[in-house]
């Protein structure tokens, strides 16, 4: 089968590599190269460079007009879609055969939008999955063509999930290009959204209950991590846990080899992992060695 495979993001990557050995990649389609770094050197994105290694037909474009073009040059019998980041105009759904598949790391309809695995995590769910969905103009509101789940443990991490879901993303894609399940469409009622990420979800409150702040570690880790401020510096945070111990919230309770106990509006926070700006990622217990906090100061709260 001739596919055109849209996308950016690493979670992209595991449904590539599947795919080539299966099926003629026929192009694909990426956003341009970004200025990265100190030097503002022009970068491509996770899944162009992969692309390149492959040594695929790549477009750097997301220009509507030269994408709408190349689609039709080459007569592909389906769009794949999977950590873009861009729209697809209405009309370029229909361009081929099986229109647009789309992988989606939520269990549609909930977490339709940006950023479903982060916010899974944030809201303590307990499972979450993969979506093959039949690409519509909506926001991904389209027909679902098939879903598995998988839980979502008490420890697992941001970075955890993504890979899992990823990797699942690419056995989904490959059975419903094998087996095309009749779609059925999503219960709108029941959609939630997953509004884009942004550094406020990161800073860690103190006025919420210590799970949901041990969640905010959680999904951020091991980068770019949460963070709090602590005797006015920035303070980065990549491991913690829950103490069941109560205070106000915000208020450093103590201070040991143990982790840097904050208080929360329910139980509280133990810090154990931290860094400072221009620092190394080191133990609470080291962390303290050379910076030094009085107990009862308050950290930064939201």
């Amino acid at each position: 089968m001739k596919l055109i495979f849209f996308g950016a993001g690493s979670f992209a990557i595991p449904a590539l590599q599947a795919l080539v050995n299966i099926h003629d990649i026929c192009l694909v389609i990426c956003p341009p190269p970004k200025p990265v770094g100190r030097n503002m050197q022009q970068k491509s994105c996770p899944l162009a460079q992969v692309a390149q290694t492959l040594a695929l037909p790549l477009i750097e474009n997301t220009e509507v007009a030269t994408i709408r073009s190349d689609i039709r040059q080459q007569q592909a019998d389906a769009l794949v879609v999977c950590d873009y980041g861009h729209l697809l105009p209405t009309d370029m759904l229909t361009l081929t055969p099986r229109g647009a598949l789309n992988i989606h790391s939520s269990l549609l309809p909930r977490w339709r939008g940006a950023a479903p695995i982060l916010r899974a995590l944030l809201a303590g769910d307990n499972e979450t999955g993969v979506t093959i969905m039949q690409m519509d103009a909506g926001l991904d509101s389209g027909k679902i063509l098939l879903q598995q789940k998988t839980p979502i443990m008490p420890t697992t991490t941001g970075s955890e999930l993504h890979d899992t879901l990823a990797m699942i993303g690419a056995q989904l894609i490959i059975q419903v290009l094998s087996e095309n399940p009749t779609a059925v469409a999503q219960d709108d009622s029941q959609a939630t959204y997953a509004k884009k990420i942004t550094n406020v979800d990161r800073q860690l409150n103190f006025n919420q209950p210590a799970i949901a702040a041990w969640r905010q570690v959680r999904a951020f880790a091991p980068q770019p991590c949460a963070y709090t401020v602590l005797a006015d510096k920035h303070i980065k945070v990549r491991t913690a846990t829950v103490r069941n111990v109560q205070g106000t919230p915000g208020e450093i309770l103590s201070i040991s080899s143990d982790g840097i106990v904050i208080a929360c509006a329910n139980n509280a926070l133990a810090l154990l992992e931290v860094q400072r700006a221009g620092k190394r990622f080191i133990t609470a217990a080291d962390f303290l060695r050379g910076f030094k906090l009085p107990i009862q100061k308050t950290a930064s709260i939201i």
